[in-house]
C-alpha cells in the first residue's frame, strides 16, 4: 500500500509555491478536450498561465499511445508538467494539488495507464532538469471549498487542506473550457499567461496547509 505524501507545513520564509490544476470539457473522458491552470507564486510576483489541450494533441499520429480522449487524470498531470516547465532549474518550493493520483505518480511511482507516453517523458525531462526536486515538497488539497473552509483552511469532511489559489485554479480551468466552446481558444499553444507583481500576503492559506488531526492518508487506487 502506497500512503499519500503527508502534507508539509511551510515555515514563515517558505514563499515559493506551484498550485495546479486541470479539467475536462463537459465530460470525462471528452472527446473535445481538457483544460489546465497553474499559479507560481514568489515573494514578489504570481505567474499564472492556463490553456486548453485536445486529444489532437496526444494523438496516434505521433505516437501509439496517443488518445482519442482527454481525460482528467491527463488534464491533471499536464497542469503539474506546464507548471513545471516554468520553474527555473534551481527552484525550490512547494508543490500544491488536489489530486491524489496525480502526486501519486510524481513521488510514489503510482501506476501511469491512461497517460500518454509524450506526457509521462516531458515529466521525466522535467523532474531530470530540476536539480533540487528532492527538496521538493508536496500538498495533497481538497478540491471544491466553501468560503467556511476556506477561512479554517480545511475542508470540514476530508479534514484536508485548502486554498484560495486553487479555487482560483479550478475557475480559470472553467473559463478556459468556456472560451474554448465559443471559439476563443483552439488548441495546447493558445494560453493565457501573465506575471504580476505582489506582496507576500496572497490570502490563501500557505500558513495553514496542514492535515487536522483525525485525518487519514488515502490509499492508492
Amino acid at each position: 500500500m502506497n500512503e499519500f505524501p503527508p502534507a508539509y507545513k511551510p515555515n514563515e520564509t517558505s514563499l515559493s509555491f506551484l498550485y495546479v490544476d486541470g479539467g475536462v470539457i463537459k465530460k470525462n473522458p471528452s472527446p473535445i478536450g481538457g483544460t489546465w491552470a497553474i499559479r507560481i507564486i514568489e515573494e514578489k510576483t504570481i505567474h499564472d498561465a492556463a490553456g486548453v489541450v485536445i486529444p489532437s494533441d496526444f494523438g496516434y499520429n505521433r505516437h501509439p499511445s496517443g488518445c482519442e480522449a482527454i481525460t482528467n487524470n491527463i488534464a491533471e498531470m499536464l497542469a503539474l508538467v506546464m507548471g513545471l516547465r516554468r520553474l527555473p532549474r534551481e527552484w525550490i518550493g512547494i508543490i500544491c494539488s488536489d489530486s491524489e493520483i496525480t502526486i501519486g505518480r510524481a513521488t510514489r511511482f503510482w501506476k501511469w495507464k491512461g497517460i500518454p507516453l509524450d506526457l509521462y517523458n516531458e515529466f521525466g525531462y522535467q523532474r531530470g532538469r530540476l536539480v533540487n526536486w528532492e527538496k521538493f515538497r508536496f500538498i495533497g488539497l481538497s478540491g471544491h471549498p466553501t468560503e467556511d473552509d476556506l477561512k479554517v483552511g480545511f475542508r470540514a469532511d476530508t479534514r484536508r487542506p485548502v486554498s484560495r489559489h486553487n479555487v482560483w485554479c479550478d475557475e480559470m480551468c472553467k473559463l478556459m473550457a468556456q472560451n474554448y466552446l465559443n471559439g476563443g481558444v483552439t488548441r495546447l499553444e493558445d494560453v493565457y499567461d501573465r506575471t504580476t507583481e505582489a506582496g507576500c500576503d496572497f490570502g490563501g492559506n500557505e500558513k495553514s496547509l496542514t492535515v487536522p488531526e483525525g485525518s487519514t492518508n488515502p490509499e492508492s487506487e
